[in-house]
C-alpha cells in the first residue's frame, strides 16, 4: 500500500494545478505556514486530518480522495 503522506501529498499536487493555485495559497486555506506546509509537502511532517479536511474544502473534494484506494476500500467494509 502506498504511503499515506505520499498518496495525500499527489492528491494535492493534482489538484493544485488543476485549480492553477499557489502553493502559498494551498497553505493559507489549509490554516498553516508557508514553510510547515512546504516541510509536510517534502516528507519531512506527517499531515494532520484537520489540514487535509481544510485543503479538501478548499479544493471541494471529499477528504477521502487525498487516501490510498485500498485503505478507503477497507473502510467501507468495516
Amino acid at each position: 500500500m502506498e504511503n499515506i503522506n505520499s498518496s495525500i501529498t499527489k492528491k494535492i499536487e493534482t489538484e493544485k494545478a488543476r485549480m492553477k493555485v499557489s502553493w502559498n495559497t494551498i497553505a493559507e486555506n489549509a490554516g498553516i505556514a508557508t514553510a510547515t506546509f512546504n516541510r509536510k509537502r517534502n516528507g519531512g511532517t506527517d499531515w494532520t486530518a484537520t489540514e487535509v479536511a481544510r485543503i479538501a474544502e478548499f479544493f471541494r473534494i471529499p477528504f477521502t480522495d487525498f487516501f490510498p484506494t485500498e485503505l478507503v476500500d477497507l473502510s467501507k467494509t468495516a
